[in-house]
Formats: C-alpha cells, structure tokens, sequence
C-alpha cells in the first residue's frame, strides 16, 4: 500500500506527513536568488584559486600552506549555504558565516578580496532584507495573539 498522497487525496497532517505545499511558501524573492548566486559562484571559484595555488606551489616545489585545505572548505561550505538558502534553510548560519567571510575579506588588502567582500556585504544585506521570507509560515500565524509577557510574570514592584 502506498502511503503517498496524490493530487487527488492531499498530505494529512494527523498522518504525520510532512510534505508543505508549494503554496505554503511565498515565491522566492529575487535578492534571495541574487545572493545565493553570489555565494554558490564565489564559492566554487574559491575552491578553484585554492587548488590552483596549491598546485603553482607544489610546481615549485614549494611547500603548500596549511590555509590552502582550509580555503577549499570555506568555499565548499559557501556553496553549500548558498545552495542551502535557496530553500529557505540554515539563515542565521549563512548570515554569520558570510559576515566573517567578508570580514576577512575585506581585510585582505588586495582588490580580488575587496571585490568579493563586497559582493559578501552585499549578501547579507539581501539576507537581512528577506528575513521574512525564511521564517516559518507556521510562526508567523496567530504570533500577534500571544502576549509579550508570560501569564505568570508580574509588573515590577517599587
């Protein structure tokens, strides 16, 4: 027996399926689709600068920086997070990681770094501009009936 739900027979929540529709979600905006662009491309050409240093060092015999492994993970976690945001997950992470990535960045001194810097501040300003987006439809209902503080909570005294 399948227990899939079909267009003729809906998902049932008491069933525990937790399959959304596509209506549950607004459509994706396009800052969204613009910074995850961002991270998922700039991402994928740190990667390649990454392994093309380490390549051009290990020609020269040179021995590779321990920075190198660690500049090829922080690309593939950009690509990750941005691939991650497109569907609406892992925003707060993305928000911080893209923070320090900037951070450093744009300290690098050199004008690829302030490039990418930019196009990162640029990111988590989009990000923090379609906030709303990323947040549940489930939290948003019924959030202005609760009150703001607990039933049990008393004013202050004097």
């Amino acid at each position: 027996m399948n227990d899939a739900p079909t267009a003729a027979e809906p998902a049932d929540p008491a069933r525990g399926s937790s399959a959304a529709s596509p209506a549950d979600r607004p459509r994706r905006p396009v800052l969204v689709e613009l910074a995850a662009a961002v991270l998922v491309v700039g991402g994928a050409l740190s990667i390649l600068t990454s392994i093309e240093v380490a390549v051009h060092f290990a020609d020269q015999g040179q021995p590779i920086d321990a920075l190198a492994p660690v500049s090829v993970g922080i690309g593939a976690g950009l690509v990750i997070l941005g691939l991650l945001i497109r569907s609406a997950r892992a925003w707060l992470v993305t928000v911080n990681v893209v923070v320090i990535v900037a951070f450093l960045e744009l300290t690098s001194g050199s004008m690829v770094g302030l490039f990418f810097g930019v196009l990162d501040v640029f990111v988590v300003l989009a990000l923090f501009w379609e906030r709303s987006w990323f947040q549940s439809p489930k939290d948003s209902v019924g959030a202005t009936d609760q009150p703001l503080t607990p039933p049990t909570a008393r004013p202050p005294t004097r």
